[in-house]
């Protein structure tokens, strides 16, 4: 596992403005995205926390908190969740592994993984959900 996490942190670290810039809106132009979220947004309602894994630059984290669901987002990217924080600065953003999570079992009431999921090899797939669901 940890060799494939290192190359996605690594890549991600070396176009982290980059990526950034390029994904800060991007909700904008996808409406299924935002049809998703919405309806996401309507079934958590007020239960907390709530997490964006494998967050990026913030762009869904933010568009949930617009919508009224405070979110915080974890990354494996130190460069992405620099962007992030910057970008986003009222918005919680820390560091993390989604398939190793150090957070407690069933402590989270909401998750969101858009677009971290394709990062994982077939045999990770499943660790990834079982953290998820175990969090």
């Amino acid at each position: 596992m940890g060799k494939d996490v290192d190359r996605i942190e690594s890549v991600y670290n070396s176009i982290a403005k980059e990526w950034a810039e390029a994904f800060s809106n991007e909700h904008e132009k996808k409406p299924k995205d935002r049809e998703i979220l919405l309806k996401f947004s309507r079934q958590i309602g007020n239960r907390r926390p709530v997490w964006d894994f494998g967050c990026g630059p913030g762009n869904t984290t933010k568009y949930l908190n617009d919508l009224g669901v405070e979110t915080s987002g974890l990354d494996l990217s130190e460069g992405i969740l620099k962007q992030a924080k910057a970008i986003h600065p009222e918005i919680f953003f820390r560091k993390g592994n989604i398939l190793e999570l150090e957070f407690k079992d069933d402590s989270i009431a909401g998750i969101v993984a858009f677009y971290a999921i394709i990062h994982f090899i077939e045999n990770q797939v499943g660790t990834a959900f079982r953290e998820i669901f175990r969090v």
